[in-house]
């Protein structure tokens, strides 16, 4: 039986972030295959190289902000972590395209959340690509 396994890119420039999102994977067995990228530059190249099934993505990087990431994230869903968030943010990134927003926990319990998110985020992608194949089929007087 072949399970679905998810293309997943996490953006994150703490490194102890990047190790409890691995432990999270390994522990759970999640179905990922994950890239890390540390840096926006760095997610810049991996986004003009490669597609993923979802990107997570830390707010605030050294060299860059989530924001970035949703222009250049097209139609793949974008979930936003950060250790500092507030209302006034969560918005920009709604507004920005984000699927969903989390705010990270000292005990790191956002983390517990991520694969009924992940799932939810992809499911909710392929309705909408099904939706719109739909529609461009229809023609446009309604007939």
């Amino acid at each position: 039986m072949d399970s679905v396994r998810y293309k997943i890119l996490l953006i994150e420039d703490n490194e102890l972030d990047q190790i409890e999102f691995k432990r999270l994977v390994k522990n759970n067995a999640l179905p990922y295959d994950c890239t890390i990228s540390g840096s926006m530059s760095e997610a810049r190249r991996v986004l003009g190289t490669d597609l993923f099934d979802i990107i997570i993505t830390d707010h605030s990087l050294g060299d860059g902000t989530a924001l970035e990431v949703l222009d250049l994230a097209g139609d793949t869903p974008v979930i936003v972590v950060t250790g500092a968030g507030d209302e006034e943010t969560a918005i920009k990134a709604w507004k920005g395209g984000a699927y969903d927003y989390l705010v990270k926990d000292v005990n790191q319990n956002y983390l517990k959340a991520i694969p009924l998110i992940v799932e939810n985020a992809i499911r909710h992608n392929m309705m909408e690509k099904k939706l719109q194949l739909l529609l461009s089929k229809v023609p446009p007087n309604g007939e």
